[in-house]
């Protein structure tokens, strides 16, 4: 009776160092796979942080109180009036969009104060107001938020330059707070 205790001692210390070296593994590997999560939230959090100082910057840029001097605002009266716009995606990392899209819309252009004021409308019906300023270089418009948007995260960012044919040409980026944004080139003519 004492020898048969004895084994059966043994053995459950025996079976109890496998199953200790089993859990330690156990957990060794789910400290690894942690870490390496915890790497990619960090990059991730990076990322973003790179993306929405960007998005800032872009922003003091159209402020016209972050102006640059040598970007001061000017009131160019061939940019006042109904324009075409024509838009063709070149660029989609949104659901719901696809490179090739095509959007067209009409802007009435006009200034209030030096500030420079856009109205798309599409089949008589207001879309959307862009506001901004124009200077020797380009047209730096952003959309004005509606007190109807979905997603007023969402924020849309138009570059437009004059060539030499009278026609505006540029680009508008939306950019969407679940990290994705689309680009249309633009074409506006009188």
């Amino acid at each position: 009776m004492n020898k048969s205790i004895y084994f059966l001692l043994l053995i459950l210390f025996l079976f109890s160092g496998c199953y200790d070296k089993k859990k330690e593994q156990l957990l060794r590997k789910k400290e690894i796979e942690l870490a390496q999560k915890e790497q990619q939230l960090i990059l991730k959090e990076k990322t973003l942080q790179i993306k929405e100082q960007e998005l800032t910057d872009r922003v003091k840029r159209l402020d016209s109180t972050q102006i640059n001097p040598a970007d001061t605002a000017i009131h160019i009266e061939a940019l006042v009036g109904t324009w075409y716009a024509r838009m063709t995606c070149i660029e989609a990392s949104c659901p719901g969009s696809a490179i090739g899209d095509t959007k067209n819309e009409q802007w009435e252009i006009a200034y209030q104060n030096n500030v420079l004021l856009v109205k798309a409308t599409v089949r008589g019906k207001l879309v959307r107001v862009y506001s901004g300023i124009s200077t020797s270089r380009a047209i730096e418009l952003a959309a004005r938020p509606s007190v109807d948007q979905a997603d007023a995260s969402t924020r849309m960012l138009v570059r437009l330059q004059q060539n030499t044919s009278g026609k505006l040409m540029g680009s508008r980026e939306i950019i969407r707070a679940s990290d994705c944004k689309i680009i249309y080139a633009l074409e506006l003519s009188k």
